[in-house]
């Protein structure tokens, strides 16, 4: 299977909130996509990776954090402004989440911008509403 095909599957396993099937499979998904030396699919498949960690289980945290970094920066090598605004979105909700104020504000605000900028009004609008929370 491809890699990218892989990342649509955990896509809809997310989405079905089918979190063990999303989590094993974004774990083959960057598995695979580091083999074969797709940048952007690793970005997507660590961004969906990360969001299943933190919606699995709290002894999850940490390694939901490290995964939304490590897409976080393929995304701004990379130049994928959409994927790095929903990996900025995804580890501020994280960090906001955790009770790391401070850091989730500017994770968000950036979020918010950079979605904004490219209309993505869904990711736009959670951030804003995240960011409510924290005031």
């Amino acid at each position: 299977m491809h890699a990218s095909a892989l990342v649509r599957l955990v896509e809809a396993y997310l989405h079905l909130g089918r979190i063990d099937q999303a989590t094993s499979g974004a774990e083959r998904a960057v598995d695979l996509s580091r083999k074969r030396n797709e940048r952007g699919t690793e970005a997507r498949a660590l961004r969906l990776q990360a969001a299943a960690y933190q919606r699995a289980d709290v002894s999850r945290l940490e390694d939901a954090e490290a995964a939304y970094r490590a897409a976080m920066v393929i995304a701004d090598e990379s130049s994928m402004r959409p994927q790095a605004a929903l990996c900025r979105l995804g580890l501020g909700a994280l960090l906001a989440a955790a009770g790391r104020g401070r850091e989730a504000r500017e994770l968000l605000r950036a979020a918010e911008t950079g979605a904004r900028r490219l209309g993505i009004a869904g990711a736009a609008e959670e951030a804003a509403r995240e960011l409510a929370r924290l005031e």
